[in-house]
C-alpha cells in the first residue's frame, strides 16, 4: 500500500482526489451517486474506485470492516434496512474511507498549554490529552507552536502512528495558513505558518471553525440525514497571563454553518 501522502502527490490527475473528498464527506455514497455528482460515467468511477481500493484508501462498508457503533453504518449494513424492507442486505456498493488508513492529529494551542487529539481516518476519537508548555517555550507564539508540534510528532512516533495530516486550531483571525491577529497569542502582525517547517501536512484554522468542521464530520457518520445548518459556539477561559495584557480572560467564538459549509 502506498502511504497516503505519497499517493496524494503521485495521483495522475485530480479525479481520484475528488472521489476521496466526496467519500470523506458522504460516507456510504455509491458509485452511481458519485458518477452523478462528479459528472463522470460510471465506468470511469469504477476504475478509479478499484485503484483506491487496491491501495487500501477506500473500502466497501460491510461487516468485515470495523466502523464502530454508529447509526449510519448500521443502516448501510442493513440492520435498519432489514427492519424497514423485511429482508437482509444493505444498499449495494456503499463506500467509505478505510478507517485503518491512518490518523489525523489535532492541536488546540493556548498560552500555557495545548490539547492534543488523535482521530482515525473516519473521525473517531482515539486519544486526547492536555500538555503543559514549559515557561521558557510559552513566551512567544512561534516557540509555543513549535513545542506543541514537536510533542505531537514524538507522540506519533512513539505510538507508531501513520499520520495523514496535522490540524492546528488557533484563537484569533486565521486565513490561508496565516494568523492575522490574536489577542491570546500576542500576534498583531500577520504570521504565516509554513508547512515546510513541520514534519506533517498541516491545516491551520480558527479554533471555532475547527470545532464546526469536527461537528460536520461527526454528523456525516452519526445521522443518516446530516445536520447541515447550525451555529457553533466555543467559549474558553484562559489563564491570568492574558489579563496582564489588559484583555479579558474569557474568549467566545462563533461559526455559522449553512448547507454544510
Amino acid at each position: 500500500m502506498l502511504k497516503y501522502q505519497q499517493w496524494r502527490q503521485s495521483a495522475a490527475n485530480a479525479t481520484q482526489l475528488k472521489i476521496v473528498e466526496h467519500i470523506w464527506t458522504n460516507p456510504g455514497i455509491s458509485r452511481a451517486q458519485l458518477a452523478i455528482r462528479m459528472g463522470l460515467n460510471k465506468s470511469s468511477i469504477t476504475r478509479s474506485i478499484e485503484e483506491l481500493q487496491r491501495q487500501a484508501i477506500v473500502c466497501e462498508m460491510d461487516e468485515s470492516v470495523d466502523f464502530g457503533e454508529n447509526p449510519k453504518a448500521a443502516y448501510l449494513w442493513g440492520n435498519i434496512a432489514q427492519k424497514k424492507k423485511g429482508r437482509r442486505g444493505r444498499p449495494a456498493g456503499a463506500l467509505a474511507i478505510n478507517p485503518k488508513l491512518g490518523v489525523v492529529l489535532g492541536i488546540e494551542l493556548s498560552a500555557k498549554m495545548f490539547q492534543l487529539v488523535v482521530l482515525d481516518a473516519v473521525g473517531r476519537l482515539q486519544h486526547k490529552q492536555r500538555v503543559q508548555i514549559p515557561k521558557g517555550q510559552s513566551l512567544v507564539f512561534a516557540s509555543r507552536l513549535r513545542y506543541a508540534v514537536q510533542c505531537a510528532a514524538r507522540f506519533a512516533e512513539g505510538e507508531r502512528l501513520a499520520v495523514l495530516a496535522l490540524g492546528i486550531g488557533l484563537s484569533g483571525i486565521v486565513r490561508d495558513q496565516v494568523l492575522i491577529y490574536s489577542d491570546l497569542h500576542g500576534v498583531e502582525s500577520p504570521v504565516r505558518i509554513e508547512e515546510s517547517n513541520f514534519p506533517f501536512r498541516i491545516v491551520v484554522d480558527n479554533d471555532v471553525h475547527c470545532c464546526a468542521q469536527m461537528q460536520l464530520l461527526q454528523n456525516n457518520w452519526n445521522d443518516y440525514r446530516p445536520l447541515e445548518n447550525f451555529l457553533a459556539v466555543l467559549g474558553e477561559f484562559h489563564p491570568v497571563i492574558e489579563m496582564s495584557r489588559g484583555f479579558s480572560p474569557l474568549g467566545i467564538g462563533l461559526a455559522f454553518v449553512l448547507e454544510g459549509k
